[in-house]
């Protein structure tokens, strides 16, 4: 793993907080001998226990082949136009899932020292496999495994956030950059799945609230656009929405024959510093 030689030095040890060591290619370990398996996949996992979760391979999986449909791609393109991107910075994308959007930004800038953190094992796997110039780990995001003040940008799309550790990691200058769906998300979807029921109508306005109590804002932009369908591309979307989790039988398979033309991708970006 040679990407994790070359980014080592931002991670501590989960237990104890102090400096690994490579021991061999197999493993590395802190200097009170507390050590962590480095996968043959190319990752390294520093839970201390087994998590469980609906964060599937087969969820990763379509969620990656809807990123390389260009699903996505808008995003992309707004999270670099805001993102202090250079080569020199030190980027952890904190719930990376599968990956896809870390890789993304990596194609434009091949320098910067990139680490992308999941607690679903599955996503991880898929991410170390599709982009091995990056460093790739599981852990958990309420005690992360980087030193303070490590790293220029920290990610945080379409995932949980813990602000405490994003405030101990992100060094004083540091920017945080949040994705959360829009009100619009896949409304299509959600009318179908909930109709007539309270979470057809979503707002972000809570998790909004929740970024501003803990770090100062400095930009909130919008994006809203429309993504043509065809049904490879609608299963996948159903596979790795969480709208779908649980949801009766009969009104996913109303949508999988609906022959829907498109559906409507809204997200909010926020992005601030620390306080």
């Amino acid at each position: 793993m040679s990407s994790l030689k070359e980014t080592i030095h931002l991670f501590c040890c989960p237990l104890c907080q102090t400096e690994f060591i490579f021991v061999d290619k197999t493993k590395i370990c802190c200097q009170n001998n507390h050590s962590f398996d480095l996968a043959k996949k190319g990752y390294v996992n520093f839970l201390l226990k087994p998590v469980n979760n609906q964060y599937t391979k087969e969820v990763f999986s379509a969620r990656l082949r809807v990123f390389q449909a260009g699903f996505f791609a808008p995003l992309l393109k707004k999270i670099k136009l805001i993102s202090p991107l250079a080569s020199e910075i030190k980027v952890l994308d904190a719930g990376c899932g599968e990956g896809s959007f870390l890789a993304g930004l990596k194609k434009d800038n091949y320098s910067f020292s990139g680490v992308g953190l999941d607690l679903a094992k599955e996503g991880v796997q898929i991410a170390a496999r599709e982009a091995k110039e990056l460093t790739w780990c599981v852990a958990d995001l309420a005690n992360l495994p980087f030193a303070n003040n490590s790293f220029d940008l920290i990610l945080n799309i379409l995932s949980p956030a813990n602000y405490r550790e994003f405030s101990r990691v992100l060094n004083p200058d540091g920017v945080l950059i949040k994705v959360l769906p829009g009100k619009n998300y896949l409304k299509e979807f959600r009318e179908i799945f909930y109709q007539d029921r309270p979470q057809q109508e979503y707002s972000n306005e809570k998790t909004s609230n929740h970024f501003s109590d803990n770090f100062q804002h400095s930009t909130i932009k919008d994006l809203s656009y429309d993504f043509p369908l065809n049904s490879e591309i609608i299963n996948d979307l159903i596979l790795m929405s969480p709208l779908s989790w649980g949801a009766d039988s009969q009104k996913i398979e109303k949508i999988l024959n609906s022959e829907l033309p498109k559906v409507t991708v809204d997200f909010r970006l926020i992005s601030g510093y620390k306080f």
